[in-house]
């Protein structure tokens, strides 16, 4: 993998276009969940940029993930984004934490119940998932492309003159 796709809005499309990068910044571990030594050692910088491997990932739809990703993101804008060190970055698979996967296991979408503030994040299934979805975290330069749902955590600055809108 040498490259990956990130939604953004038009209005930091806007912002991208003015200052001629697209910055980093998703945090990688903004809950109250602890990391273990093992995916806190992976983890290098404080902000990074999150992409898939490809437009419209079949895992992100089977999943029910990808109206959540274009929500958060608005989708108003599709990015082809070179990875500049893949040594630095990290993958994550999202389906831990997913709208079927709540489904297949507890026969409830609690995803769904969450942002809709019926259940809250200290629930403990939700607190399993989400500390399921961390324990994923491998390093992107020994990722073996098995994952459902794959998220590409990279701590880069990219020069718009390396990306492209799709």
């Amino acid at each position: 993998m040498n490259r990956i796709i990130h939604y953004t809005s038009n209005a930091n499309w806007k912002r991208i276009q003015e200052s001629g990068l697209l910055l980093p910044k998703s945090v990688p571990n903004e809950s109250h969940l602890k990391l273990s030594d093992r995916v806190s050692s992976m983890i290098q910088d404080d902000a990074y940029l999150v992409g898939i491997p490809k437009p419209l990932e079949d895992g992100w739809v089977k999943y029910g993930l990808m109206d959540y990703l274009l929500e958060h993101t608005t989708g108003e804008v599709v990015l082809n984004v070179p990875i500049l060190d893949s040594q630095r970055g990290f993958v994550r698979d999202h389906a831990h934490i997913s709208p079927r996967r709540f489904m297949e296991q507890y026969g409830e979408d609690l995803w769904k119940k969450f942002f809709d503030g019926e259940v809250e994040f200290d629930d403990p299934i939700l607190i399993e998932a989400g500390n399921r979805y961390l324990e994923s975290s491998v390093p992107l330069d020994r990722y073996a492309g098995d994952y459902s749902v794959p998220e590409i955590w990279l701590p880069q600055k990219t020069s718009i003159d390396k990306l492209t809108k799709i």
